[in-house]
C-alpha cells in the first residue's frame, strides 16, 4: 500500500492526487493484492475460488488497507466505496460497472490505453484512461459473456451481451496501435414511448399525434439520422403504438431493444458471424428473405446497412405495410435518394436507376430525419435530439426519375412547423380502408 499512503499523506498537505486519484490508486493496490491471494499460488487442476470466498478476501484486504492507511471514511476513503470498486474489478468490469449503473450514461468508448469516454444524454466527458491490464480483464469478461472471440484471424467483434442490457463493439490489439478499442452502447431499463419523446424534446406534441395516425394507418415509416442520433429510440416508440394483436417480425443485427411482453405475437431474430467451431454466419438479408415465410404483419429492420434493403423494400411493397427501418443519412432526401438507392444497387447493380427509385417509392411512405442539436439549458449546453425533417413520398416523376417528396414538417428557425400537403393517393386508400382518421395539414402550430 505504499504508494496509496503517499498519495493520503500528500493529499493532507494540500498536494499529490486528487480524491478521486487516491481512490484509483487504492483500488489497484488492493486489487492487485486479492489477484495474488486468490490467483496467484493457485496449482493446475485446482478450482478457482467461490464468488463467496472472493468477496470475503476482498472485504478482509479492504479493512486491512483501510486500518494500515489509518484511512478515517468520512475525510479520506470510503470504505463501503473501496470494498465495491474492488468487487467490479475481481468480479465483473471494473469502472464500466459503475458507469453503466448511472441510467445517464448512454454509451462509453475506449480508445486503447490513450483515452476513454463516457456519454450521457446531455453530453459527454473524458474519463481516466484504462490500463493495459485493465483492458485485457474487460475484454476477456465481455467476450465471455457476448460468447464469441476476438482474435488476430476475427479482429473485430460486434455482439450483444447476453445477461446486460449492453452492445458491444471490440476491435483487437492487433489491428490498433493503441490497444484495445472498445465501445458499449447502454439499452435503457425501459423503452421511450411517443409522450417520452415529447418530454424530452425530440417531438412536438402534435408530430406525436401525426405519427401515431402514421403507425394505424399502416405507413411503411424510415427513420433517418447520424450516429447517435437516436433513431432507434424513436422506432421503438413508434413500434408501441402498433396494435398487440399484430405479428410483428424485428430483425436486428445484433438485437439492441424489445419490446414489452405485452406484445406477445413478436418475434425478434439477429444475425449471427461465423462460429469459430465452424457454424455459419447469419446474414441480414438471410433473416429478411426468410422473414417473409414467417408471417409477419410488418416487418422490422433495426439497421439498414447493404443489400438486404433490396429484399426489405419488396416485402414492405408486397403486403407487409407499415413495416419500419432506420438508416444512417445527412438529410431525408439523401436517405432515400443516395442511402436506399446505393444499397439496392449494391445488392442488384444491374438493375436501372429508375427501377431502384420505383421501388423505394413503392416501398416507404413516410421519411423521418432527425439530427443531434445544440440545446441551451440549466445545466449548460447539451446536445440533444430533435426531429427536424418529416416529408411523405408520392411517387416518382416521370420525366427525370427522382422521388417525388412533400414536406409535412420542417424545422424553421427554432421549432418544428407544419406545412400544407396532401396526402399521397396510397395513403388516402389506407386511411379509407382501415377507417383512421388523417390529421388535417397544415396542423396548429407546433
Amino acid at each position: 500500500m505504499i504508494r496509496a499512503r503517499q498519495a493520503i499523506i500528500a493529499q493532507r498537505y494540500g498536494q499529490g492526487p486528487s480524491p478521486v486519484e487516491a481512490l484509483e490508486q487504492a483500488v489497484t493496490e488492493v486489487t492487485t493484492a486479492v489477484r495474488e491471494e486468490l490467483f496467484g499460488q493457485r496449482k493446475p487442476g485446482v478450482p478457482e475460488p467461490s464468488p463467496q470466498n472472493v468477496e470475503e478476501v476482498i472485504l478482509r484486504r479492504v479493512q486491512s488497507a483501510v486500518r494500515e492507511l489509518q484511512l478515517s471514511r468520512s475525510v479520506f476513503l470510503d470504505e463501503t466505496a473501496l470494498t465495491e470498486r474492488v468487487q467490479a474489478e475481481i468480479l465483473g468490469l471494473g469502472r464500466i460497472d459503475l458507469y453503466r449503473k448511472d441510467p445517464s450514461v448512454t454509451e462509453i468508448t475506449i480508445n486503447g490505453t490513450r483515452s476513454a469516454w463516457v456519454f450521457r444524454r446531455q453530453g459527454r466527458e473524458e474519463v481516466p484512461p484504462f490500463s493495459a491490464e485493465s483492458l485485457r480483464r474487460i475484454v476477456e469478461q465481455l467476450l465471455k459473456e457476448s460468447g464469441q472471440d476476438c482474435t488476430t484471424l476475427h479482429p473485430i467483434v460486434d455482439a450483444r451481451l447476453r445477461q446486460a442490457r449492453m452492445r458491444i463493439n471490440v476491435v483487437h490489439h492487433g489491428v490498433s496501435p493503441f490497444g484495445w478499442g472498445i465501445t458499449l452502447r447502454i439499452f435503457p431499463e425501459r423503452l421511450f414511448s411517443l409522450n417520452d419523446l415529447v418530454a424530452n424534446g425530440t417531438i412536438p406534441p402534435l408530430l406525436a399525434k401525426w405519427l401515431d395516425a402514421m403507425v394505424q394507418t399502416r405507413a411503411s415509416i424510415l427513420v433517418a439520422g447520424g450516429t447517435g442520433s437516436g433513431k432507434t429510440t424513436t422506432l421503438y416508440s413508434l413500434l408501441q403504438r402498433i396494435p398487440k394483436e399484430d405479428r410483428i417480425l424485428d430483425i436486428e443485427a445484433p438485437c439492441e431493444l424489445w419490446l414489452p411482453t405485452e406484445f406477445t405475437n413478436y418475434l425478434v431474430v439477429e444475425t449471427r458471424p461465423e462460429a469459430p467451431e465452424g457454424g455459419r454466419a447469419v446474414s441480414v438479408r438471410e433473416l429478411v428473405i426468410n422473414a417473409l415465410r414467417q408471417k409477419p404483419d410488418r416487418l422490422i429492420v433495426g439497421e439498414s446497412r447493404g443489400g438486404e434493403v433490396l429484399d426489405m423494400l419488396k416485402a414492405f411493397a408486397t403486403g407487409h405495410e407499415g413495416s419500419m427501418t432506420t438508416v444512417h443519412a445527412n438529410d431525408a432526401r439523401h436517405a432515400v435518394e443516395v442511402r436506399l438507392k446505393g444499397m439496392v444497387k449494391e445488392a442488384l447493380p444491374e438493375l436501372a436507376d429508375r427501377d431502384a427509385v420505383r421501388l423505394i417509392a413503392e416501398g416507404i411512405d413516410v421519411v423521418l430525419f432527425q439530427r443531434l442539436m445544440q440545446v441551451n439549458g440549466p445545466g449548460g449546453t447539451s446536445s440533444l435530439p430533435r426531429v427536424t425533417e418529416v416529408k411523405l413520398i408520392a411517387g416518382v416523376e416521370m420525366s427525370t426519375g427522382a422521388i417525388q417528396m412533400s414536406d409535412v414538417f420542417v424545422w424553421r428557425g427554432d421549432r418544428l412547423r407544419s406545412l400544407s400537403v396532401e396526402y399521397p393517393p396510397r395513403l388516402k386508400e389506407h386511411f379509407s380502408r382501415l377507417g383512421v382518421q388523417p390529421p388535417n395539414l397544415p396542423m396548429e402550430a407546433v
